[in-house]
């Protein structure tokens, strides 16, 4: 009897599972996974992490207090994988994961070639509940920024022939050749697998059926996983326009980790921009943190701020490199050194961003592409400093434009070289903004809604 009443009050353990978790290098969904983590302990609910890892078997590490699992990914992953085809060595490591931890719930937070809906075979092989949250747009679009063609917002219906063409077009065909192209029949695209040809012409030839296998995988990961979390308003949209809906269907929105704010680090963030004359008054001082990469849009502010050369305006990028230097990175470098106003500083850890935002005026966010948070708008707005943002995704449903800071249309240099000197011209209408700025949403509500998500489940 007393064995029974120890395993009824048994704490909860929750397993999960991002696409990474290396130390010193996470992003905004590793660095919601640790913190929600951290929080669920609070409430009681134990937590450990698994992440695929380029070794062989499985490792229990400690880190900072949590309990991480890596387990080894086929080294040879080829062509296909890349595509999204279930990774088998990633899987059958994971199962000696979940017979070690035993999880009562196991909640992913990626969808890629290691962590496949194969791990939801697993998972339900050894009795535990499985969620999934969506946290970027690689979940479902083949792309990996849900704007269609580059240039506009995608609805998200999954509809094979126009997200191949989609696809076909980021690869650099023409649209005539991607429609083309993303009609290929479908036993042409399976004898050319079976073949094993790819690369050039073969590739684009079998795209469509590339595409075809990874929406029916997508579509099989969300029937299957018991509880589905959207973390903004047009994820949990795209998700009903795929068929997903209520019950199954849950929108928890991102919250600012507690990190951010009570072990802010002053530390050197950098002074003012190169070059800055403050002979009249100080220059609007910009800040942007985030990765040096196409679909995060810095071309555009940088090549707006070209347009003004004159405003009396200073932007300090807080860079997040990763990975070889390509060539939209050279070129932004190019860009920055031809304005003395900007300067590019090196990255910060995270518990220092909101000190380095405090220390500027505005925080602009210039993405691209549909963002679920982003978890910057989160900390400008902890820092008490409003966004200068794209009129996109998850940063339209986060700031409100005229009240906490101002929406642009994303590919417009004119909007944003307007908006930037309306604000550097008239600093009453700067401090209107920080004025409206409300605290944001924290990890700690996000945890409770978690928590009694886990509990609904049994």
């Amino acid at each position: 009897m007393g064995a029974f009443r120890m395993a009824l009050s048994r704490p909860m353990k929750v397993l999960h599972i991002p696409f990474q978790f290396v130390p010193g290098q996470l992003g905004g969904t590793e660095i919601y996974v640790e913190t929600l983590c951290r929080h669920l302990v609070v409430l009681g609910i134990h937590c450990a992490i698994a992440t695929p890892a380029s070794r062989q078997g499985v490792a229990e590490k400690l880190i900072d207090g949590i309990t991480v699992f890596e387990f080894g990914q086929d080294p040879s992953s080829g062509f296909e994988q890349a595509y999204g085809r279930p990774d088998w060595v990633a899987a059958a490591n994971f199962r000696l994961v979940l017979q070690n931890w035993r999880p009562d719930a196991v909640h992913l937070h990626a969808h890629t070639a290691a962590v496949s809906e194969v791990l939801v075979d697993e998972a339900e092989r050894a009795g535990a509940r499985v969620l999934f949250t969506y946290h970027t747009p690689t979940v479902s679009c083949a792309r990996g920024t849900m704007m269609y063609m580059g240039r506009t917002p995608c609805d998200g219906v999954l509809e094979v022939t126009r997200c191949t063409a989609c696809l076909l077009q980021k690869h650099g065909l023409k649209n005539g050749l991607a429609s083309i192209f993303s009609r290929t029949p479908d036993w042409l695209g399976r004898l050319l697998a079976q073949l094993g040809l790819h690369g050039g012409v073969w590739t684009a030839l079998r795209m469509r059926g590339l595409v075809t296998s990874g929406q029916r995988r997508f579509h099989d990961l969300m029937r299957r996983a018991d509880r589905v979390v959207a973390v903004c308003d047009w994820v949990a949209n795209v998700l009903r326009r795929n068929s997903i809906t209520e019950p199954q269907l849950v929108i928890s929105r991102q919250g600012l980790p507690y990190a951010q704010i009570e072990s802010m680090e002053n530390g050197n963030i950098g002074s003012a921009a190169k070059g800055a004359d403050a002979s009249i008054r100080p220059p609007l001082l910009l800040r942007y943190f985030g990765r040096l990469e196409r679909n995060k849009g810095l071309d555009v502010l940088l090549s707006a701020l070209a347009t003004i050369p004159t405003a009396n305006v200073s932007l300090e990028i807080f860079a997040i490199i990763q990975g070889a230097e390509d060539e939209y990175r050279q070129r932004l470098r190019g860009m920055i050194e031809q304005d003395k106003r900007v300067a590019l500083r090196r990255s910060l850890p995270s518990s220092a961003v909101v000190a380095a935002m405090r220390a500027g005026d505005l925080v602009v966010v210039p993405s691209q592409s549909l963002e679920t948070g982003p978890l910057v708008i989160l900390e400008a707005f902890a820092a008490g400093k409003p966004v200068l943002g794209s009129r996109l995704g998850g940063i339209a449903e986060l700031v409100t434009d005229g009240v906490d800071g101002l929406l642009v249309e994303a590919k417009n240099e004119n909007a944003w070289a307007n908006a930037i000197q309306g604000l550097e011209a008239d600093r009453r209408a700067l401090k209107r903004l920080v004025a409206g700025i409300k605290p944001p949403r924290t990890m700690k509500q996000v945890a409770r809604e978690m928590s009694e998500l886990y509990e609904s489940l049994g």
